[in-house]
């Protein structure tokens, strides 16, 4: 069964029941995320938003339920393998190069997206690919501006914002772009779990966002 590209759900999840022997941390949860439109996922400490989003992500497998991309499912697949189809992950601590520029961090994870270890006498950095597609990504992530500035120096934000571009890389190619993260605190929900998507023209989806508007998570149990 191929993606439908076209698929207005872009990922899906039904029933995902996670238990660890007695302890239910997901259960029964079906959520829905669509294209064009922004999700969150909010509870409180222990509540199992992070398990959800592994459980997508494909980091741990569900005890019940599946999980589907474009249309595919997915539920036995590994992270790796999900990642290569286009679901991204970002985690509440960054993992960005701080001594790099924005656009150096770009065009790093689109040179690691499409390697050409047989290359090695070429200097990576002319890489035309790599490098019109790190432009495309910083543009669409509204980092355009900043392309020259050390990756260290951003705000906590922009940070974010240059990790989904990066993420959106490492699936350069694929159906569709996704990544799911989390808030951290300073006048936002802690320990919340997103996901963003922008409609490029371009492309099926390719996500970042700094703020998010509604919620769209079926209840998750609590411990």
């Amino acid at each position: 069964m191929k993606p439908d590209v076209n698929n207005a759900v872009l990922l899906r999840g039904r029933e995902i029941t996670r238990r660890w022997g007695g302890l239910v941390a997901v259960d029964k949860v079906s959520i829905e995320l669509e294209r064009g439109s922004v999700h969150a996922v909010i509870g409180t400490n222990g509540a199992g938003k992070s398990t959800l989003i592994n459980i997508l992500s494909g980091e741990i497998p569900p005890s019940g339920g599946s999980v589907e991309l474009l249309g595919q499912d997915v539920t036995r697949w590994t992270q790796p393998k999900r990642a290569r189809a286009g679901l991204g992950r970002s985690y509440q601590r960054n993992t960005i190069y701080p001594e790099f520029s924005v656009f150096e961090n770009c065009r790093l994870a689109a040179q690691a997206a499409v390697q050409k270890p047989w290359a090695w006498w070429q200097n990576a950095q002319r890489c035309s690919s790599s490098t019109q597609a790190a432009h495309e990504a910083a543009a669409k992530a509204g980092l355009d501006a900043l392309l020259e500035r050390p990756a260290g120096l951003l705000s906590h934000g922009q940070k974010r914002q240059l990790e989904i571009a990066m993420c959106g890389h490492r699936a350069r190619g694929a159906a569709a772009r996704r990544a799911a993260g989390r808030h951290g605190r300073g006048g936002r929900p802690s320990a919340c779990s997103r996901c963003w998507p922008s409609c490029a023209p371009s492309t099926p989806s390719c996500w970042w966002s700094t703020t998010w508007t509604r919620c769209s998570a079926s209840p998750i149990a609590s411990r």
